[in-house]
């Protein structure tokens, strides 16, 4: 007599529900980490753009370029902001989907064990 899993379709929909979980918190984590990086490397212009400034400010510039200097440190400002808010977002959608995905993964384990020992006691009673 073969071994049967009473539980088989329910561990299958459980697995396939975990893979699908899985996929989808992939997905926003690769897109946190992508507004993360772009944040760092705004950043970084900015003040890179400021320290130049500061610089060109020792010595003599135009106003015309401390204007150009100044409106791209505004628009960066702005960019970061707007970045910002997004990473808050997407963090907070990273933060309620670990406990779903960790709750799917705990749910296959149940079922894993289920089978393993129904597994044991079929072969015990042989």
């Amino acid at each position: 007599m073969a071994f049967e899993f009473r539980l088989e379709r329910l561990m299958q929909v459980a697995e396939s529900e975990r893979k699908q979980l899985e996929v989808e918190y992939q997905r926003i984590y690769d897109s946190f980490e992508q507004i993360a990086g772009r944040l760092v490397r705004l950043i970084e212009k900015k003040q890179a753009i400021e320290t130049a400034l500061q610089e060109k400010l020792q010595e003599s510039m135009t106003l015309d370029l401390m204007r150009r200097q100044l409106a791209d440190v505004e628009n960066i400002d702005r960019l970061i902001e707007e970045l910002t808010i997004q990473y808050n977002k997407v963090k907070v959608r990273l933060e309620k989907f670990q406990p779903v995905l960790k709750e799917k993964a705990i749910e296959v384990k149940k079922y894993e064990k289920i089978k393993t020992k129904e597994w044991l006691a079929c072969l015990s009673q042989r």
